[in-house]
């Protein structure tokens, strides 16, 4: 490809969702200047959006679930298509044991109380996600045996 290509990172707009530009060439070493001006009587639109959550990490306190004891979702990151990665803005959670759902409570209901009579069941958690200034994202479950 010929030509050049110019970068600004989204960052650098000040938090703007949205935007017109223009481009103007000259030629050099022309003796006269000659311009190009494309589009020829406006501006073109760009639009910014988020980029796509390709996957997530959740850590989890303890690592593992013990029946008998808590088990928690302490935060989530983001993983882009760009390899970027950030903290989730928001996340919620829900959760079955054996098949039963059973309710979370504290941070986006992602702290579940596991009964002693857990151990060996499978347990099965839900997350859905939302990246800064965009919509939330419900993600494969995590599946995980009880200890």
């Amino acid at each position: 490809m010929n030509g050049y290509v110019a970068g600004v990172h989204r960052s650098e707009l000040g938090g703007t969702t949205a935007f017109t530009f223009f481009v103007r060439t000259r030629l050099q070493g022309s003796a006269s200047a000659q311009f190009d001006l494309a589009p020829a009587d406006a501006f073109f639109p760009y639009a910014l959006s988020p980029p796509h959550i390709e996957a997530i990490r959740p850590t989890f306190s303890p690592a593992a679930p013990r029946a008998g004891s808590a088990f928690r979702i302490n935060s989530v990151q983001l993983v882009f298509e760009t390899a970027e990665s950030e903290t989730a803005a928001a996340f919620t959670c829900r959760a079955t044991l054996a098949g039963k759902r059973i309710r979370g409570t504290g941070r986006g209901s992602c702290t579940f109380k596991l009964p002693k009579s857990a151990k060996g069941k499978r347990f099965v958690i839900t997350m859905t996600a939302t990246a800064a200034g965009g919509k939330p994202e419900t993600f494969r479950p995590y599946a995980l045996r009880v200890r």
